[in-house]
């Protein structure tokens, strides 16, 4: 019996989507070697991990419950995806511990590197840890991503733009967005939350003014995902939702509702390193899609900021 405390924010960089569903498909990983999981995440998150994998699950605010000490007394193993230095991370182990529970079973997973421009992608980080904990060896089995998707919807887009993301540097500037809507032929849909399309209405009435073929989404992750699961490419930044979105399409495929052709070309834009703009390296985050060949990372090296790559690059 495994207990896994990840409400996210695993590499000392914020993220409360992205860094669960990675760190989930490990989780599945061990699941399928017959360990069973209680995964304590964020509210956000939780309802999607008791769906897509059927995993016990409880969200996790500033403390862990009575109800999450109990059922960490009766787990063999306990891993806290939190660097040692997090004072959260911190606290929720000696919680553990003030219950009485053996230090031995508790496992910090620290030191992610998510900055490095080579090494273990950071999932394959997560899983050496943990194996390395469990005295096992690695199987290589494929790990991707998943997120229960309960429909395909009938929307007739031909392409997706994904511009917004938690940390506002990696967000697309409304020029590069005019210029990907301007070369595009077919039905577009521009997907952010309800809170982020509301916070654009100047820039939305100025795009709906000139393009008669560009609607605005403000969706949840699920509902997203369903949107534009049958479109040809999606313009997207490094978010939440993106990773959402790749594995919402990876658990279509998995369930034989999408197949390899209809699988959509993903073009991930992002801007400069951590020597300029702090932001973790495309080498070691890159989506896990069950294709991963219909990943594209525009920019991959990191050499130029967002506002600097221009839309050829973007598009060839």
């Amino acid at each position: 019996k495994i207990v896994w405390i990840c409400p996210g924010d695993i590499a000392k960089y914020p993220g409360k989507i992205g860094d669960v569903l990675a760190a989930s498909s490990v989780t599945n990983y061990l699941h399928r070697k017959n360990y069973e999981i209680h995964f304590i995440t964020n509210e956000i998150m939780k309802p999607l991990i008791e769906e897509t994998y059927g995993f016990s699950a409880s969200s996790l605010r500033e403390s862990l419950s009575q109800r999450d000490l109990e059922i960490c007394g009766k787990a063999d193993f306990i891993f806290i995806l939190k660097p040692f230095d997090n004072e959260k991370g911190n606290f929720w182990e000696k919680q553990i511990l003030d219950f009485g529970i053996n230090k031995d079973k508790i496992c910090r997973i620290c030191d992610l590197d998510s900055f490095a421009q080579d090494g273990l992608h950071i999932t394959e980080q997560i899983l050496e840890k943990v194996l390395k904990f469990l005295n096992e060896s690695n199987q290589k089995e494929k790990i991707y991503s998943l997120l229960k998707v309960d429909n395909i919807s009938e929307n007739k887009l031909d392409y997706a733009v994904l511009p917004f993301a938690g940390d506002k540097r990696k967000c697309l500037e409304v020029k590069t967005i005019f210029e990907i809507i301007s070369r595009l032929n077919g039905e577009v849909g521009l997907f952010g939350t309800e809170e982020e399309i509301n916070d654009i209405k100047e820039f939305k009435t100025d795009i709906e003014a000139k393009f008669t073929n560009v609607k605005f989404y403000g969706k949840s992750l699920k509902q997203v995902c369903s949107s534009i699961s049958k479109c040809k490419t999606i313009f997207c930044v490094d978010s939440g939702l993106m990773l959402a979105v790749v594995s919402g399409l990876n658990f279509l495929a998995v369930n034989n509702k999408l197949t390899k052709e209809e699988f959509p070309r993903f073009k991930v834009i992002i801007g400069k390193d951590i020597r300029e703009n702090y932001l973790p390296s495309s080498k070691i985050w890159k989506p896990l899609a069950i294709y991963p060949e219909k990943i594209e990372i525009i920019n991959s090296k990191q050499e130029l900021r967002l506002k600097d790559i221009n839309i050829e690059t973007i598009l060839s």
